[in-house]
């Protein structure tokens, strides 16, 4: 999430995903050894979205996302035919509102 420079709240652009296991993936990869923990890594780099060695992408650079105003069916639908890793995420004009997980579509608590 890119933070709004001219927005003082706390709202940002959704320019990508990550988990926890690309996360650690990245961080193994780009320093095995932990001594490094202050580098800036450009997380939009194409070869962490597609890597050229055609394993499994460390960032998702599209992810799965929603307008405030779809239908709980819909999303249902969405999680079910897109590869969201049981994740959606709803947006107004690019700006991240928040997340709908599957557990949390199945619970009804939306």
């Amino acid at each position: 999430v890119r933070p709004l420079d001219w927005d003082s709240s706390h709202q940002g652009l959704l320019e990508g995903t990550m988990t926890r296991k690309g996360a650690q993936r990245l961080l193994k990869m780009l320093d095995p050894r932990g001594q490094t923990p202050d580098r800036e890594i450009d997380l939009m780099d194409p070869q962490f979205q597609a890597p050229p060695d055609g394993s499994e992408p460390m960032v998702e650079g599209s992810p799965v996302r929603v307008s405030p105003d779809c239908t709980v069916k819909d999303v249902y639908l969405l999680m079910k035919v897109a590869e969201s890793d049981g994740v959606v995420y709803v947006t107004d004009r690019g700006i991240l509102q928040g997340t709908i997980t599957l557990t949390t579509l199945m619970s009804r608590e939306i």
